[in-house]
């Protein structure tokens, strides 16, 4: 295998599923080491361990066919059989699932493009593993990001053909061990050997005078669960027995009492007796001729005394004040819910109303660090922001210091940027920015004079719609920001020590 040259994408090395655009995780891993950091995307493993014998945290031992680089496959690593394969194990080293032996592979593109050769414009490619126990998926990065100014934001690198990671632990968000399930049936019959049943699929059937009714219960955020109902009824299922000859069935024992004589009793107010018919032309009775007990209750009071009455009203209100308690407790956290909707509903109008955000910071004499921010707060994307910067020093001048000036957005983190204007103005043209995401841009400036000076910064905005306003309706007013700062220089141009 040969790697080709390395390709570029928005999507590059971008976060996806739980770790979002600037979430700042190595999701799905856990402190990758850096022979796999920026490799996976993301990952999922769903396994059985019906034993409880893995032990958490689960990783990754080895890879396969993720990268281009020739190298010797481990020695105690598995043959490949997929185009991609992966060992994944437990704390232990216990083999947790091998993709080598796994029954099912399937691989796809995934990304800005959609089409069946895989172009290197896909900024993903997803393997999936599966087999009767353990389903295994992996969402590998394809492409990289590019800074503003056309540079790479991170330095590309080819991954070995055979991977084995000094440390690639698996979020426990990725990992999903699967409940305990029916794998077999034990048939037992009487006076043979028991059978046991162990094939994918087992089919129940109602026998003589059985039904088996079957109910399928689905709620969302549950599991779906499947009921099946064993009830004895005459007739039902195969019919009735037909007898082949063989002996019947013949009862030895009573509630594990032995015979061959077991006297039913009844205490207080219930009896049990042989049953009774009629005889016919006949002024008499009769034990009915059929093996039978009749079984009733001459009860003419109540079976529960007062106290047990008593017991169960005050259990029942205990209850009732529990679920009146849960009410009250419910009734006051509705309260804070509400009132944190208020309050998150008048910050973001606050955060509306200030889209732009400048600091400054005095560094050694005569340094200032400038930070500017414009986010876009509303529910449509910006295109061609730009924010205008305006200086006042009195006097005073200063240039751009080389080297200090970065972009940090959804996509980059402390890019090279490049400012435009010269002091006292300057413009930063951020781009596009969608809805919810914020452009900063950092820079240093240096002064021509080391002395005690006040700075003021004075920032607006444009954007393909106008100027940016404080909010987010059409009626709002442009929006201002403002920030003072003050050089860190005595009269002398040295600076002072703030421990002094």
């Amino acid at each position: 295998m040969s790697c080709t040259d390395f390709s570029y994408s928005p999507d590059g090395r971008r976060g996806i599923g739980v770790n979002q655009p600037q979430g700042g995780m190595d999701y799905p891993l856990v402190a990758p080491s850096a022979d796999v950091q920026y490799l996976l995307a993301d990952f999922h493993i769903a396994y059985n361990d019906l034993r409880q014998s893995m032990q958490h945290p689960l990783s990754i031992k080895w890879l396969y066919g993720l990268g281009c680089e020739n190298t010797a496959a481990p020695s105690w690593a598995p043959t490949p059989t997929h185009a991609a394969d992966i060992l994944v194990v437990d704390a232990t080293g216990v083999t947790v699932f091998d993709s080598t032996i796994a029954s099912t592979f399937n691989t796809w593109c995934w990304g800005l493009k959609k089409t069946a050769n895989c172009p290197s414009s896909h900024a993903y490619q997803v393997y999936e593993w599966s087999d009767a126990k353990t389903t295994c998926q992996l969402i590998a990065h394809k492409t990289w990001p590019l800074r503003s100014d056309g540079s790479d934001a991170d330095t590309p690198r080819n991954y070995p053909q055979h991977l084995a990671p000094a440390s690639a632990i698996l979020d426990e968000r990725a990992v999903y061990k699967k409940p305990k399930y029916v794998t077999s049936f034990i048939l037992t019959r009487k006076n043979r050997p028991a059978v046991t049943i162990v094939e994918p699929t087992a089919e129940l059937v109602a026998g003589y005078n059985m039904q088996m009714p079957t109910e399928s219960n689905f709620a969302r955020g549950f599991r779906r669960t499947n009921s099946v109902t064993f009830a004895a009824m005459p007739g039902a299922g195969l019919g009735k027995f037909v007898d082949c000859g063989d002996d019947g069935v013949v009862i030895t024992s009573l509630n594990g009492l032995p015979g061959p004589n077991v006297i039913l009793d009844g205490h207080d107010c219930l009896w049990a007796r042989p049953l009774l018919s009629s005889i016919p032309d006949s002024s008499g009775v009769r034990i009915d001729p059929h093996p039978s007990q009749q079984i009733g209750s001459d009860c003419k009071t109540p079976c529960c005394t007062c106290d047990d009455y008593a017991d169960i009203a005050r259990y029942m209100n205990n209850t009732r004040d529990r679920y009146k308690n849960i009410g009250l407790r419910a009734n006051t956290v509705l309260g804070a819910h509400a009132d944190n909707i208020d309050r998150w509903v008048t910050q973001r109008q606050c955060r509306q109303g200030k889209p732009i955000k400048v600091c400054m910071t005095p560094q050694r004499c005569p340094v200032i660090d400038v930070v500017v921010q414009y986010c876009n707060m509303c529910e449509k994307c910006v295109q061609n922001a730009v924010l205008n910067l305006t200086f006042s020093a009195g006097e005073n001048t200063a240039i751009l210091t080389c080297g200090y000036t970065t972009v940090s957005n959804n996509r980059i983190s402390n890019g090279q940027y490049r400012l435009n204007g010269s002091w006292p103005n300057f413009t930063a043209p951020l781009g596009n920015v969608d809805a919810g995401n914020s452009v900063s841009v950092s820079f240093r400036l240096e002064f021509d004079q080391p002395v005690p000076t006040t700075v003021q910064l004075t920032a607006t905005g444009t954007n393909d719609k106008g100027a940016i306003q404080a909010g987010c309706a059409d009626s709002t007013p442009q929006y201002t920001a403002v920030a003072f700062s003050a050089l860190r220089c005595d009269e002398t141009g040295a600076t002072p020590k703030i421990c002094e």
